[in-house]
């Protein structure tokens, strides 16, 4: 295959297992921007030792002397603006980091474990045939996994002993998404557009029988967007496999770049009342 052949490729998939490797790729994307990518590819262990594995508290800490040293070894990408670049994603990720894991130290989560949070209200966890238990059920095959059963304020406790489960009772639990990497959501409203603007991967069972909340064409949304898959039928088998594509996704989703309809509501009224004022 020639190197023209192999630019048309698609990313090779990888499993993220920490943010230094979100940040690689990122670094890559900002190394091969403007330059023939078996160049960078040649290069590439050469940048990775030098940014010292990507690790972003390292990587944020370069000042104004360690970006010159990195632009004196010839082995490496001697483009000023590209490492500063990459230096500056390095501070985001810090950043996101602490408010994640903090969000995790607050819930009593393992750092590096994989989260799924999960709200649904069909069935009973200790019923082996709900959805909630084949859900949970699938999501712990995986060692790595812990799930984080969301429970109404309003609704009865849910009696549950299972490892690697726990349970949030709070509101608003959206201010826990940053220890999340996916979610399993009913399609409501409020859960819909919360997972949906914070970018978190989500499979959907909507309830197909709520009357004038036509949650199917909600979801749908989120389906064409790439951000949720919907599940109609739910079995065991069902569930297994949009679990294990749910977990094949985590990392791999952005969030919707729509501006919230919030905004321009508050502008048009922020605006008639300028206009009252003045009269």
């Amino acid at each position: 295959m020639s190197p023209e052949q192999r630019d048309m490729l698609p990313p090779d998939r990888i499993a993220p297992n920490g943010l230094a490797v979100y940040l690689e790729v990122m670094a890559r994307a900002i190394f091969q921007a403007g330059m023939r990518w078996e160049v960078v590819e040649k290069r590439w262990p050469g940048i990775v030792e030098a940014f010292g594995g990507f690790e972003p508290e390292r990587v944020s800490g370069t000042d104004e002397a360690g970006i010159e040293d990195l632009m004196a070894d010839e082995r490496r990408s001697r483009n000023r603006r590209k490492i500063g670049a990459v230096v500056a994603e390095a501070g985001g990720q810090g950043r996101r980091r602490a408010v994640r894991e903090a969000a995790r130290r607050r819930l009593m989560l393992p750092l590096a474990a994989r989260v799924i949070y999960a709200q649904l209200g069909a069935g009973a966890i200790n019923d082996s045939d709900s959805e909630v238990r084949l859900t949970v059920e699938a999501l712990t095959r995986y060692e790595d996994v812990h799930v984080v059963l969301g429970e109404s304020m309003i609704g009865g406790r849910l009696d549950i002993s299972l490892e690697r489960v726990h349970v949030v009772r709070d509101y608003p639990n959206a201010m826990y998404f940053p220890a999340f990497d996916a979610s399993i959501q009913a399609g409501g409203y409020n859960s819909f557009h919360e997972t949906r603007n914070f970018g978190l991967p989500t499979l959907f069972y909507p309830n197909m029988e709520t009357g004038m909340d036509d949650q199917l064409a909600r979801c749908m949304l989120a389906d064409e967007e790439g951000g949720g898959k919907i599940v109609k039928q739910r079995n065991a088998i069902n569930i297994e496999t949009a679990v294990d594509d749910l977990l094949s996704r985590i990392g791999n989703i952005d969030s919707p770049t729509a501006e919230s309809g919030a905004w321009p509501l508050a502008r048009t009224l922020a605006e008639r009342l300028v206009l009252e004022v003045r009269e």
